[in-house]
């Protein structure tokens, strides 16, 4: 028989709805074998470079991108929740707004 025994405790959970903008803090969260749900969603593809074998925008290849703030309108639903994003000139668009695709476009 085997006791139990604490191995760990979780202290803060994150989730990444896009890829290289910040993260969202989580109070709780679904986990499954893909991992949380909602995370890291949504990537946006760098202007020019779609058929490219990576053509995800990056932190690496845009700085500041981890200034923009993700977030799912519904937290505990977001598989049916529009996303928003809260930019660095103190805006909120929807994560399919054209507007916010041409902001992370321009250099």
């Amino acid at each position: 028989m085997v006791e139990d025994a604490c191995v760990g405790r979780v202290a803060a959970i994150f989730r990444y709805p896009v890829k290289s903008m910040a993260a969202e803090p989580l109070e709780s969260a679904d986990v499954s074998q893909h991992g949380l749900s909602g995370n890291r969603r949504w990537a946006f593809v760098r202007p020019g470079l779609e058929e490219n074998g990576f053509p995800w925008l990056t932190l690496r290849r845009r700085n500041g991108l981890n200034s923009y703030r993700p977030r799912w309108s519904d937290p505990a639903r977001p598989d049916q929740s529009g996303g928003l994003v809260h930019t660095p000139a103190d805006t909120e668009l929807e994560i399919t707004s054209p507007e916010l695709a041409d902001e992370l476009g321009r250099r």
